[in-house]
């Protein structure tokens, strides 16, 4: 939560998309994400769903002021998972797209699609 809160503090946007560093396919849906928190006025949040059915708010889109009145002070020690808490509605995300590399075995699925 704390890279949130410190990447937050420079956006100037009504909307902000939030994706885990080690996710280095997830920019492939941040305008899918954006779009879909665009056209539903209603919510604070989209947020991406794998194929396990898990969202992840580290692959979503928000609503900057929702986010800014979400965040814990201090924010350090706060999980990501606490944004969860925001009205949100989901989006399924393509596995490759939400692969969080993490583990060997998530390393070598990532180089077998920059192969392919």
């Amino acid at each position: 939560m704390a890279a949130v809160a410190a990447g937050l503090s420079l956006v100037e946007t009504d909307l902000v998309v939030v994706l885990a560093g080690d996710m280095p396919f997830a920019a492939d849906t941040a305008g899918t994400l954006a779009t879909a928190l665009r056209d539903d006025s209603t919510t604070d949040a989209v947020v991406g769903v794998d194929a396990g059915g898990r969202p992840n708010p580290l692959l979503a889109a928000y609503r900057t002021a929702s986010v800014r009145e979400a965040l814990p002070d201090p924010p350090a020690d706060a999980p990501a998972r606490s944004l969860l808490a925001l009205a949100h509605t989901t989006v399924a995300v393509d596995d490759a797209d939400a692969l969080d590399v993490d583990t060997p075995e998530a390393l070598a699925a990532a180089r077998h699609r920059l192969a392919t």
